[in-house]
């Protein structure tokens, strides 16, 4: 099915997303929701952290430097497993970081420049789900309680949680 759903929505505007509806369709599965209509199911309260444009942007030059640094060992192991033919999962391949890393160490790029792409991705990346978590905010109005701050006191507390997280 899965197949036939691919070769059907070749040609369509956005394949992959007319192939998964065909695919449902086929095994008939009811009409999906969305996530910006309908009333909540529960009581709802969001707290959307959007941090000032230059707030975010300091913090995605410090990531991507830090990914720059120290994700080279991955990528070092990652290239030479990719030199013996052996599979690599697509996904990990599309993570931001990854593709840089593995040009600069086929020497397409100079580290300085891996850098900056990796910043690049993630700037564009953060500006998706800015526009992303925005629209939801708006579509919440009057079902949820949303509360937008750009505070550096709760950005801070939010990466604070982030990297306790990680560790």
């Amino acid at each position: 099915m899965r197949e036939r759903a691919r070769r059907d929505s070749a040609g369509a505007p956005n394949p992959r997303r007319s192939s998964r509806e065909m695919e449902l369709t086929m095994v008939g599965a009811g009409e999906r929701g969305s996530i910006w209509s309908g009333e909540p199911r529960y009581v709802t309260k969001v707290l959307y952290v959007r941090p000032e444009r230059e707030t975010l942007d300091r913090a995605i030059a410090r990531r991507s430097r830090k990914i720059a640094d120290e994700g080279l060992e991955e990528a070092q192991i990652l290239h030479q497993v990719i030199r013996e033919g052996e599979d690599v999962n697509p996904s990990v391949l599309q993570a931001v970081g990854v593709r840089e890393l593995l040009d600069y160490l086929s020497g397409s790029v100079s580290l300085p420049e891996a850098e900056e792409r990796i910043a690049t991705r993630t700037r564009q990346l953060a500006r998706r789900q800015t526009r992303w978590f925005d629209k939801l905010a708006r579509s919440l109005q009057g079902r949820a309680h949303v509360s937008v701050t750009n505070d550096s006191a709760a950005d801070h507390i939010l990466h604070t949680m982030h990297d306790t997280m990680g560790a």
